[in-house]
């Protein structure tokens, strides 16, 4: 005769297994919408996706409430595994602090990120709840790693080790916030150049003499590779 123990512990497992599997199902079922939507493009209808996915639009009205929240959890899908595949390309790749602070500037990096901004751009141009409700989930944990990459610098001592971690971290995560919503920048300028002429004028200033020499073998190593050539900055660079 099974025990009441051993027949609940046998429950609960295959609960947590069904859960898993619901789980599993749905991340594949959400990055198939992504996919859709990378190719497609955000006017691209419930009806069309229904249609895209084999399924009923009443079967996807039962897994997403409507198109807003079907764009919002592909979205934070495609952040999710792109933030893990560069986090592990960088650790696995010899990476520094420079390109962990700011990975655009590992060339590699740069491009999938520029394979995904306009991407982006058009979600904060046609949906921005869903870019503000992106931002504000994410707030805290990208303050806290701009952080610990930040106290990381200072003991490999390419910052120096007066400045203040919360003043710098604050500041630093304000300036990127701040200027994604400056258009006249964005509309006049290609964005490596808005970066190189204001974040990374910043950072220089955090930096060791240590620090600006790996800063400027990263501008000499990166820079010939990039689409829009900051030819003054890079200069200074060289000098």
């Amino acid at each position: 005769m099974l025990k009441w123990e051993t027949l609940e512990t046998g429950i609960v497992s295959k609960v947590f297994f069904f859960e898993q599997l619901n789980m599993q199902t749905n991340i594949t079922l959400i990055r198939n919408c992504l996919n859709i939507l990378l190719t497609q493009g955000l006017k691209v209808t419930m009806d069309d996706i229904a249609r895209e996915l084999g399924m009923s639009k009443r079967t996807l009205y039962e897994i997403f409430e409507n198109k807003t929240d079907l764009i919002y959890k592909s979205v934070e899908l495609l952040l999710s595994e792109e933030e893990k595949r560069i986090s592990h390309y960088l650790s696995s790749n010899d990476s520094n602090i420079i390109e962990e602070l700011f990975p655009m500037l590992n060339y590699n990096v740069y491009n999938w990120l520029k394979e995904r901004r306009e991407f982006l751009s058009e979600i904060k141009r046609s949906y921005p709840e869903v870019f503000e409700k992106m931002i504000a989930a994410h707030l805290d944990e990208y303050k806290m790693k701009l952080g610990e990459i930040i106290h990381k610098g200072i003991k490999q001592e390419f910052f120096r080790k007066e400045i203040n971690v919360d003043i710098v971290k604050i500041y630093l995560f304000d300036q990127q916030m701040s200027g994604k919503q400056n258009k006249q920048l964005f509309e006049n300028f290609p964005i490596e150049q808005i970066f190189e002429n204001t974040l990374l004028c910043f950072v220089r200033g955090l930096c060791t003499s240590k620090g600006i020499e790996l800063i400027e073998e990263i501008s000499q190593r990166n820079y010939p590779y990039f689409d829009d050539k900051i030819n003054c900055t890079k200069q200074s660079y060289t000098k």
